[in-house]
């Protein structure tokens, strides 16, 4: 019933990108993520990458969330998608 979501700030803490940002998933989230997932995203380039793996744990574990993410920061860092890859 557990889950437990590893990254980092930043993929690369030099240049503060976010190209192939590393994700660990530990734990099934009542049996919603795939166990022991390591997931970094295929090109890692567009700014919802993070939050499509956020809302993908969030909702794993019964958070109900429409779109999750930062639309105010001059630049928008928001999605209404998961990440298929990591579901069961």
């Amino acid at each position: 019933n557990t889950l437990i979501l590893g990254t980092s700030e930043h993929a690369n803490p030099n240049s503060h990108n976010y190209k192939d940002h590393p994700f660990v998933l530990v734990g099934k989230a009542c049996g919603n993520i795939r166990a022991g997932t390591h997931h970094r995203h295929p090109g890692g380039t567009s700014n919802s990458d993070a939050p499509d793996v956020l809302l993908t744990a969030v909702r794993a574990v019964g958070v109900p969330l429409e779109q999750l993410g930062q639309t105010d920061s001059g630049f928008e860092r928001w999605t209404r998608d998961t990440v298929s890859e990591i579901e069961t």
